[in-house]
């Protein structure tokens, strides 16, 4: 039976579209000297848009094919218990560092859960109202006391809960997709997010009292104590400009339009509750890049002080791109990855010069101080809501893992199964590490990153990962870094970073399948959830040498980290199985109970009749069978999975149902509440009674 199925490798291609290359190149990997920004002024400001969008740098360019996910909740730590009455024991949204809080659907305080109420459709952008939801019987069962309806513009799409001020807070982005749109700078004009803070005091009475508005498209939010960090790109909306002018009359009214302008009109605004429109930064809180040509883009850092809500947000940008945030709880980060490609049908071969510019600012109370930057070599990977994943600051050392490995772009279709290969394999170059650990610092003589240590290097020369391995799930716990790559099988490292001049490679796992996520479940215990795979004979597999099969769960034990060992593994479903966790590190919750931890885990299960051929062969994917909440319980000590026969929470069986990809849950004490779409589905731990619907 023939089959007509097309193959895309994920690839986040920066590209120049005409005139002068939008790109910094990027010839030399000494991250002390490179990449150093430069404070604007009006003036400066003013002519280099005008330069910039004159040329038409940056305006159009070719718009990667491939849909990534965006998270406004952004990027997992250990759970931690939560509740303002003491008496609650509750699982709470996963973070990547304890202390920086993230946005997320569900937040609660153990008495209290606000949900954003996903619709029947499901998926990002459909919400128009936050539920908020009494929780009653000490956990038990949820009761639905009010709803906050969004405003009109945009929807609810990620929240953040300040118990210590009474507030909840919301933010508002458009339904489309910032990340599959990313290289294409006009897609930006005229965006705009909101925030909303919403007094809890008296939860059935929750109202908005503030609302904000800002220019641009979230690319990143967090929390860290009484800060809210909004990270937002703009792109400028000129009356009268003409994106595409077409001939020289056309040529001639953009530079007049252009020439009547000041630094201020390409920059954003902001709104406040009552209408009143303000500039949202100053040309003279701006920085650029040494001989940038990078486009008009506005990368805006704002942070607004929750406990003076009514003191303007205080703000810096970044004039270019940076798809790439990562968050402490004293420094911002921005990177951006930059390329060189040959193009030729229907291939995209990348040169050895990619590397990613890394820019770091320190918060300085309520506002950001501009402490340095750095180029280092590789990128950060091809999934947006991993890509923080890659970062990790302690004790003042910015920690970072890239991808070495040179890989194509395909983008072609066969007609059989059998005639899949690999498109001259021989043009795909692969380096001897495609992983790379750099270890920065600021420079004491100036605004820099000076580089401390990386590896692999001539003194280690062991490489992390296996010629053609990707970067998938990694993890930092305290001094030592965690690495998943893959191809064929799915290789654990454990670095030792307790000396950051000389790291080293501690121990190394070979399992079957990948993770795209690690969890700690205790010092020595992490949880990786990802897919299941099956070797491929003629090395293409889903382009990765293997073909994904069901849901994995792997319990790894790293109390050796010369001899990590996987203890126990779940395979959920088969081919075409999906989860939100797979999407988001939120959509995993985790309650440590003593010797033991929770586990729950949505899940799109596909393991009915398998499609075509009935001979079942690893690359079919398999029917639908339900939506549900998966629930496992881990014994700390053994590593294993206790099999006490958990039935699932079924949201939806039988026909396809879409729209699992914001599906979360909430654990308290011996309850589990499962929030799929509109309804919130509550059972007992043990699924020994009946659940209950509340729609």
């Amino acid at each position: 039976m023939n089959k007509r199925i097309f193959l895309y490798l994920a690839v986040a291609t920066m590209v120049s579209a005409c005139g002068e290359s939008s790109i910094i190149s990027a010839n030399n990997t000494d991250p002390q000297n490179t990449g150093q920004l430069l404070r604007t002024n009006s003036g400066d400001l003013t002519q280099y848009f005008r330069q910039t969008l004159k040329q038409g740098v940056g305006q159009t360019t070719y718009t990667n094919v491939v849909a990534m996910e965006l998270d406004v909740s952004a990027p997992i730590s250990e759970s931690a218990v939560v509740g303002d009455s003491g008496s609650s024991h509750i699982s709470t949204t996963q973070l990547q560092d304890a202390g920086v809080d993230e946005a997320d659907q569900i937040k609660s305080d153990g008495n209290y859960v606000y949900s954003i109420d996903n619709g029947k459709g499901g998926g990002f952008g459909l919400s128009n109202a936050i539920r908020v939801l009494a929780l009653n019987d000490k956990g038990r069962q949820v009761e639905e006391i009010t709803r906050v309806n969004s405003p009109e513009e945009g929807a609810f799409s990620g929240l953040y809960l300040n118990p210590a001020e009474k507030q909840l807070i919301a933010l508002q982005a458009p339904s489309y997709n910032v990340w599959g749109n990313w290289f294409a700078p006009e897609f930006f004009i005229g965006n705009t997010v909101g925030l909303s803070v919403i007094n809890v005091d008296a939860p059935e009475k929750a109202a908005i009292t503030q609302q904000l508005r800002f220019d641009g498209a979230l690319i990143s939010s967090r929390r860290v104590n009484n800060q809210l960090y909004l990270v937002l790109r703009h792109f400028p909306h000129i009356d009268n400009w003409l994106r595409y002018p077409g001939n020289e009359r056309g040529i001639q009214q953009n530079e007049r339009v252009l020439d009547n302008l000041q630094a201020e009109s390409f920059l954003p605004k902001y709104r406040t509750i009552s209408g009143e429109e303000k500039l949202l930064v100053r040309a003279e809180d701006c920085y650029i890049g040494k001989d940038a040509t990078e486009g008009a883009d506005v990368i805006t850092l704002v942070a607004v002080d929750l406990e003076a809500l009514d003191q303007a947000p205080q703000s810096r940008c970044y004039i270019g791109r940076s798809e790439a945030v990562y968050t402490s709880t004293t420094a911002l980060y921005l990177a951006t990855t930059r390329w060189h490609y040959d193009w030729s049908d229907p291939m995209a071969s990348y040169s050895p010069e990619i590397t990613t510019n890394i820019h770091k600012f320190a918060y300085a109370e309520s506002d950001f101080e501009y402490r340095g930057s750095a180029e280092i070599d590789g990128h950060l990977g091809f999934d947006q809501n991993r890509k923080s994943f890659r970062f990790s600051e302690q004790n003042g050392l910015l920690r970072v893992m890239t991808m070495n490995e040179q890989r194509p772009w395909l983008a072609f279709a066969v007609d059989d199964v059998a005639e899949i290969n690999v498109i001259e394999a021989s043009k795909i170059e692969e380096t001897s590490s495609p992983v790379m650990l750099s270890i920065l610092r600021e420079a004491s003589d100036e605004k820099a990153l000076e580089l401390v240590s990386q590896l692999p290097n001539k003194t280690r020369p062991a490489p992390i990962g296996k010629a053609g391995e990707q970067l998938y799930a990694t993890r930092y716990i305290g001094d030592r870094a965690y690495a998943v790559t893959f191809r064929v099988t799915d290789p654990l490292y454990v670095l030792d970073l307790g000396n950051p001049e000389d790291p080293y490679i501690a121990g190394e796992l070979q399992i079957e399948g990948y993770s795209d996520y690690l969890y700690p479940l205790s010092e020595h215990l992490l949880l990786g959830v990802g897919k299941d795979a099956i070797a491929d004979q003629n090395n293409v597999g889903d382009q990765r040498g293997a073909w994904y099969q069901g849901l994995k769960l792997s319990l790894i034990d790293v109390a050796d980290p010369a001899n990590p060992q996987e203890r126990d593994k779940e395979i959920i479903g088969q081919r075409g199985t999906e989860s939100a966790a797979l999407r988001s590190h939120h959509g995993v919750s985790i309650l440590d109970d003593g010797n033991l931890a929770k586990v729950a885990i949505p899940v799109s299960l596909h393991e009915g009749t398998p499609y075509g051929d009935v001979s079942e062969q690893p690359w079919q994917h398999y029917s639908y069978t339900h939506t549900g909440l998966h629930r496992f319980v881990v014994d700390k000590a053994t590593g294993r999975f206790v099999r006490n026969g958990l039935t699932p929470l079924i949201a939806h069986e039988g026909e396809y149902a879409p729209g699992y990809d914001l599906d979360r849950s909430l654990l308290i004490n011996d309850s589990v509440h499962y929030f799929h779409q509109d309804q919130v589905l509550s059972q007992d731990w043990l699924g020994q009674e009946t659940p209950t619907l509340l729609p």
